[in-house]
């Protein structure tokens, strides 16, 4: 994936495992803890865990229900290699909205 400074996704998860690796740039990596069950749709309670620096070679693995979000701190193009357990059209991604307490579906389609 390549990203311009300054681009961040919101807040989200893979509804699978994940591997991604830093290839060129530096991104911040931040990573959330969801405080409640799940059980209820449309909402998360999120709280701020750890920050990471992503450079060339470094490699951030997550398991399934992790939620991150990574933001390219560079003065220029970030690149990684993401790698997933599943093909990201057929898992239950969500990205997340911590002010909101929200939970939606993010849905990216790749053909």
């Amino acid at each position: 994936m390549a990203a311009q400074p300054g681009h961040a996704p919101p807040l989200h998860d893979h509804g699978t495992w994940a591997v991604v690796a830093s290839i060129e740039g530096k991104e911040k990596e931040t990573m959330c803890r969801r405080n409640d069950d799940g059980a209820k749709p449309g909402y998360a309670d999120l709280e701020q865990g750890t920050d990471g620096i992503m450079t060339a070679g470094k490699v951030s693995c997550l398991l399934t229900g992790d939620i991150h979000t990574v933001c390219n701190v560079s003065d220029g193009i970030s690149l990684s290699l993401h790698t997933y357990g599943k093909h990201v059209n057929y898992t239950d991604r969500s990205q997340f909205d911590p002010e909101t307490k929200s939970a939606k579906p993010f849905i990216v389609s790749i053909d």
